[in-house]
């Protein structure tokens, strides 16, 4: 019987997201992705990709082993504070890298935005287990839950870079 090689820890290649990006990943999104942006009322997947690259600082998409983009990512910043940087990923439906490698990816890539960011913060739908599994293995905690415009609940999740960055 062949053995199932270990999970490989080398994170996934990521470059700056490009708008053939947003084509390609929009109709590729994952159920609970799409589910989260009409909470929101997003007019469509295409439109929250194109305005993620359009108003992130930081825009970046992972990409599988065959080159195609699986993650789009980025870091908004927050107008009212500049130590603060809204954080937002959208993944494919097909997704098929192990949880380690996503995770080694995922991680290596808040040490950056934190490096322009003291504190990161990101809202989610509570409906989104998967994503709140990442946003915990990267280390955020989880604050306050607010209404979408829809009603559904999101949560806030946020990671500070030091107890330096919080106001007493």
């Amino acid at each position: 019987m062949k053995r199932k090689p270990p999970p490989s820890t080398t994170r996934l290649e990521v470059r700056p997201s490009v708008p053939d990006d947003v084509t390609y990943l929009a109709p590729r999104l994952r159920m609970a992705d799409l589910e989260s942006l009409v909470a929101c009322a997003s007019p469509s997947a295409e439109v929250s990709l194109a305005r993620g690259l359009q108003h992130s600082d930081i825009c970046l998409t992972a990409l599988d082993d065959e080159g195609l983009p699986v993650v789009m990512f980025g870091t908004v910043p927050y107008r009212q504070d500049s130590t603060v940087g809204n954080l937002w990923f959208l993944s494919a439906d097909d997704l098929r890298t192990d949880a380690e490698r996503l995770t080694a990816t995922a991680n290596h890539h808040v040490e950056i935005f934190h490096g322009k960011y003291p504190i990161l913060s990101s809202f989610m739908d509570c409906r989104d287990r998967s994503r709140e599994r990442m946003l915990q293995r990267c280390g955020f905690d989880f604050g306050k839950i607010a209404k979408s415009p829809s009603g559904h609940n999101f949560q806030e999740a946020f990671k500070i870079r030091s107890a330096a960055c919080v106001i007493q």
